[in-house]
């Protein structure tokens, strides 16, 4: 079902803080990398400490959205195209599918799904995340698949990169269902793999011992980017650094 996000909390929040000198995007951005903090990636710089207020209660507005919407509706994405369209004073050139279109899509070519341990699917250019989200909401009443799932995710965009691994993080949260594995990467899914950013990744014990039986290596290219994850002394001094 389609919803109006030019009349939900959070976007009337971002449009505020726009009228009063915040720029749109940037506190969008901000916001994402806010939310992504408590899911342990570590923020590059401080915030504006004249945002940093605003910052908690607009991560608040985002979940009770997402509480609010269906299992896996591209929130986010939403926003992201209001702001664009309103503030942007260069177009991007994006736009990103519409949820609906991207649910029929994910439906049309909804195969029986192979009846292995791991079920891997990749979108090189994500945008807001929204056809890995359609592919999860066919399968919301099936933990047993979403739990054997391994999704890769990038884009070029920085701001995309982040905000579609948040989508689904948010989602998974609040609707306490599994998944097997995440990784969000930025950069250029046509260049070279290696220089890809990783911004997040997550694997479950499941996932990790298929990987460590060697499964990784017979199906991926040698190419494959090494993955990084924040260290605990990373997160320590993140927590610290708001401190």
């Amino acid at each position: 079902m389609f919803f109006d996000v030019t009349k939900t909390e959070l976007f009337k929040k971002i449009t505020s803080l726009h009228q009063k000198g915040f720029n749109a995007m940037e506190v969008f951005s901000w916001m994402i990398d806010d939310c992504l903090a408590g899911f342990g990636v570590p923020m590059k710089q401080r915030p504006p400490k004249d945002l940093i207020p605003h910052l908690f209660e607009l991560g608040g507005l985002y979940a009770d959205e997402v509480i609010k919407q269906r299992p896996f509706a591209d929130v986010l994405g939403l926003v992201y195209m209001e702001i664009v369209s309103h503030w942007q004073k260069k177009g991007s050139g994006q736009y990103f599918t519409p949820f609906e279109v991207a649910k029929l899509m994910s439906q049309m070519v909804n195969e029986p799904l192979p009846d292995k341990e791991v079920i891997r699917i990749c979108e090189p250019t994500c945008g807001s995340g929204v056809m890995l989200l359609a592919i999860l909401s066919n399968h919301i009443k099936q933990p047993d698949i979403l739990k054997r799932l391994s999704l890769t995710m990038i884009d070029l965009d920085l701001v995309c990169s982040r905000m579609a691994p948040l989508q689904i993080l948010a989602n998974q949260l609040i609707y306490q269902f599994p998944l097997g594995e995440l990784l969000a990467q930025q950069g250029n899914s046509l260049g070279n793999l290696k220089e890809l950013n990783v911004i997040y990744w997550s694997q479950s014990p499941m996932v990790k011992e298929f990987y460590d039986r060697g499964s990784r290596s017979e199906s991926e290219p040698e190419d494959t980017p090494d993955i990084v994850v924040p260290s605990s002394e990373e997160r320590r001094q993140l927590r610290l650094f708001f401190e």
